[in-house]
């Protein structure tokens, strides 16, 4: 677990703090760590923490979670573990302003369910379908259509992975 040391700068509309606290999980509760109560080799930092980042993450508690119906085929590969990223096509909600690496999001089977899995994002590429190889690209030509337009991959980890 690596902890880096940031300065402390303030928001001056909002008062809030950015990518000045590094978030852990620690026993089930998230804590809030300031760059004066770290060491330099993180050595204060409890061995069972998890650390979950600065910056992408405080902005990623400011919005609220993400909601994607999966058929259940692609939810059943989510629960486990086989699949660790989500293709739709880019534009709409499948942004990157939407989909940033931390934003929470909640995957239910269908619309219907009570069926959830809770992650987290963890990355957002966009390639044109053309760029697509092997069997995912007829999957998505399936999907979508033949037209080379762009599609999004969305990253996701499950939590508790």
């Amino acid at each position: 677990m690596e902890f880096q040391q940031h300065h402390l700068w303030l928001d001056p509309k909002s008062q809030k703090h950015l990518k000045n606290f590094h978030y852990a999980l620690i026993d089930g509760k998230e804590v809030q760590f300031t760059h004066w109560q770290l060491w330099q080799d993180g050595s204060q930092v409890p061995a069972n923490a998890k650390y979950l980042g600065v910056g992408d993450y405080l902005r990623a508690q400011e919005h609220k979670t993400l909601f994607l119906a999966l058929i259940e085929e692609h939810y059943r590969a989510f629960e486990d573990g086989s699949k660790p990223a989500e293709y739709r096509r880019y534009g709409g909600q499948f942004t990157e302003k939407n989909w940033f690496p931390g934003r929470r999001v909640n995957l239910r089977r269908g619309y219907s369910t009570n069926d959830n899995l809770y992650g987290v994002v963890t990355s957002f590429k966009v390639f044109r379908k053309s760029q697509i190889i092997g069997p995912l690209h007829k999957t998505i030509v399936e999907l979508y259509g033949p037209e080379d337009e762009e599609i999004c991959e969305i990253g996701i980890k499950i939590d508790g992975e």
